[in-house]
């Protein structure tokens, strides 16, 4: 078990090893890559209006997203026997949500262990974070929030939920894979994003949303479940 907040790098993994090729070019698809937000071009590529009509299929229509997502997300908390927060936005591209795992209220400050998960739009691809959160308060309203720690595989308080929440992703939604949080955090030069006009250009903003605060400090495997990635001898 490893704690860091080394810096984020370019994209890049061991080709004779790995196959994180699918994850570029699902990005590519749909993002217009070197081409400057300034520019009149960049909101009229293509894939954008592709993945925004996934986006309002899959967001935007109220049954389809019952069917394909809050079911989905209820019942995630009811076999975690946790409360469950939904943070789909309907810009950015994926389903997300997250477990109140535990949260202690103090006169000043509210201390979470949460569990964050989100499904991407852009491909077949999932993520799953633990993420350990204080919130200042003063007279019931909150003032600020910082996330103390990410946590990216299965470790303490958080493996039996993080655990179970990849196998109801994997049975729920059909080949669709882990993306391990060394691959999310790396940058792709020149990605923007259309759902938002702050930086955004780490592969885990292209395929989930900015919910996550990737200059955290980290604790845990940044490899998770990448053997499902590995190249078949």
């Amino acid at each position: 078990m490893m704690t860091s907040n080394a810096p984020l790098s370019a994209f890049y993994f061991s080709s004779s090893k790995f196959d994180f090729w699918p994850i570029y070019k699902s990005i590519k698809q749909y993002y217009p890559l070197g081409m400057s937000r300034e520019g009149s071009l960049f909101f009229q590529y293509s894939g954008f209006d592709e993945l925004g009509k996934i986006i309002m299929e899959n967001i935007h229509d109220a049954t389809d997203f019952k069917q394909r997502w809050s079911d989905f997300e209820n019942k995630v908390g009811l076999l975690a026997d946790k409360e469950v927060i939904g943070t789909t936005y309907g810009q950015a591209p994926s389903f997300s949500g997250y477990l109140i795992l535990d949260s202690l209220r103090l006169p000043d400050r509210t201390l979470t262990k949460e569990l964050f998960f989100a499904v991407s739009l852009v491909s077949k691809f999932y993520t799953v974070i633990g993420r350990d959160k204080t919130q200042i308060n003063l007279s019931e309203i909150t003032f600020a929030e910082s996330t103390n720690l990410l946590i990216v595989s299965p470790e303490g308080i958080y493996q039996p939920f993080f655990e179970m929440v990849c196998l109801q992703i994997e049975k729920q939604f059909d080949s669709y894979r882990f993306v391990p949080y060394e691959i999310a955090t790396q940058y792709l030069e020149g990605l923007h994003v259309r759902y938002t006009d702050e930086p955004a250009d780490k592969i885990f903003n292209a395929l989930f949303n900015k919910q996550i605060d990737l200059d955290a400090s980290v604790i845990g495997d940044r490899y998770c479940k990448s053997s499902s990635w590995a190249i078949q001898e």
